[in-house]
C-alpha cells in the first residue's frame, strides 16, 4: 500500500492535483497517524509544491518512526538539495546507499549531490551505478551521458543517451544532450 500512496501522490502532482492530494494525504493520516506510506506520499507533494520545511518535517517524522526507511532518507535529500544544503544531503543519501546498495534512486541523487559538490569522478560513478540498476531509468542514463560528454567521452555518452531518449521519448533535455553527444562523434 505503501507504493500505491507514493504513485498516487506523484500522478496527482504530474496533473497539477498536488494540493488536492495533500489535504487528501493530511485526512488519511489523521485517520491513521502510524501509518508511514501516506505520510511519505505526503512528503513528496509538499516537496513538489516547494513547501520544504514542512516536508523535511513529515519526512524526519518517517525517519524517527523508521530510521531505516530509504524512500523517506531520499526525499529528506532532495529537500536538502533544493534548499542548498547539499552537504547534508550527501549525508543523508550515503546513509540510504548504506542501507541498501541496490538502490537506483539513491544513486542518481547522490550523484547530484557529488557534482553540486564538484566531486565529479562520484558522480560519474554514482549515475553508472544508477543506470546499471535500473537501466530504463532515464533521468539517471541521461545525467551519467551528460558527464560522458563532459569528460569527452561521445560514443559512451551517446549510448546512455539513447538508452534514455528510448526510455522516455518524452525527455527533451535527453533529446539535446544527444544531439550534444552525436556532435562530439562528428556525426
Amino acid at each position: 500500500q505503501d507504493a500505491a500512496w507514493d504513485r498516487l501522490a506523484r500522478l496527482s502532482c504530474r496533473t497539477k492535483r498536488c494540493a488536492q492530494i495533500d489535504g487528501e494525504l493530511r485526512s488519511t493520516i489523521a485517520q491513521n497517524p502510524v501509518a508511514l506510506g501516506p505520510r511519505i506520499a505526503l512528503v513528496y507533494a509538499q516537496l513538489q509544491q516547494n513547501k520544504l520545511e514542512a516536508a523535511a518535517g513529515e519526512a524526519k517524522k518517517v525517519l524517527k518512526a523508521d530510521e531505516r526507511n530509504v524512500r523517506a532518507m531520499q526525499l529528506l535529500a532532495q529537500v536538502y538539495l533544493k534548499d542548498g544544503k547539499v552537504e547534508l544531503a550527501r549525508l543523508v543519501l550515503e546513509n540510504a546507499r548504506d542501507v541498501d546498495r541496490e538502490d537506483s534512486t539513491t544513486q542518481y541523487y547522490l550523484g547530484l549531490a557529488y557534482l553540486k559538490l564538484k566531486q565529479r569522478p562520484q558522480a560519474v560513478e554514482s549515475f553508472r551505478l544508477a543506470s546499471q540498476l535500473q537501466p530504463d531509468f532515464a533521468e539517471a542514463r541521461n545525467a551519467f551521458g551528460a558527464v560522458l560528454i563532459e569528460n569527452h567521452d561521445y560514443d559512451g555518452a551517446a549510448r546512455e543517451l539513447e538508452a534514455a531518449v528510448a526510455a522516455a521519448p518524452e525527455f527533451t533535455l535527453a533529446y539535446v544532450n544527444l544531439a550534444s553527444a552525436y556532435r562530439g562523434q562528428q556525426q
